[in-house]
This record gives structure tokens, sequence and C-alpha cells, in this order.
């Protein structure tokens, strides 16, 4: 090899080397929560998800295969949760979708598994779809 390729051969080499080095996994370390800290973050995960929703409303499905540039600006306010929940309560299917596995997990424990929800012998008591504050369902009318 020529002296050039051979010096960005070893770089490239070293690189790669420190890189594989960088992504070995180290084991876990263990942490305790109390259950308020634990019911805190799982409370913060959902209205986190909640927001980027409907921080997200205004431009699913405009921009696809592209990034939103910053010339284009997303409004936010206190009453947009509201708004959107109230014009397309729809938009929320990335939240109860997700309550199909808490409802499972609740039902079958933690230890369920892919085809414990199928096998279980007690139907479903809640909606998976949500209903709007004083709508009325089937069930309650």
């Amino acid at each position: 090899m020529k002296p050039n390729k051979m010096k960005i051969f070893r770089h490239t080499l070293l690189l790669a080397l420190a890189w594989a080095a960088a992504c070995t996994q180290r084991p876990a370390a263990e942490a305790e929560l109390s259950t308020a800290a634990l019911r805190d973050k799982i409370m913060g995960g959902w209205a986190g998800q909640t927001i980027g929703v409907v921080y997200g409303a205004p431009t699913e499905f405009k921009f696809t295969g592209t990034t939103i540039q910053d010339y284009h600006p997303i409004a936010w306010n206190d009453h947009f949760v509201k708004y959107w929940w109230d014009k397309k309560p729809g938009l929320f299917d990335d939240i109860y979708n997700d309550l199909t596995f808490v409802e499972s997990f609740q039902q079958l424990g933690l230890d369920a598994t892919p085809s414990s929800p199928a096998a279980s012998p007690t139907p479903s008591t809640t909606s998976p779809t949500p209903t709007r504050p004083g709508a009325t369902t089937s069930a309650t009318a």
C-alpha cells in the first residue's frame, strides 16, 4: 500500500475500533424509586406523549419525506390539547392504542406474553377509544 492509503487505512481502523469500544454494552445499574417517583415519571411520559401528539397535529401528513424547516413555525398554547381533542379525537390514536397494553398488564400482570391477551378468559371491560368529557355512549345513555 502507498503511505497515504496506509495512513487512511490506519485512521479508519482506529476509528472503527474506538466506535466498537464505545458501543459495547455495559451492565445496567440498579436504581430504586419510590412509588410516588415512579408514578411521577409514568405521568410525565403520558403527558409528554399527549403533548407530542398535539404538537404534531397541525403538520401531520403534510411534510412527508422531509423535515419541517425552521421557517415553518408550529404554534402552541395551553388550550391546544383540549382544542384538538374536541376537533379531532381520532388524532389521539397514538395514545389510546397504548391503553390496550396497559389493560393487558392490569389484567394479566407484567409477565403477560404477546399471545396471552388473546387467550385471556376475561373479556375487556374498558373501551379502547376514549370518550370526550360530557359525551354519552350506548352503555351510559
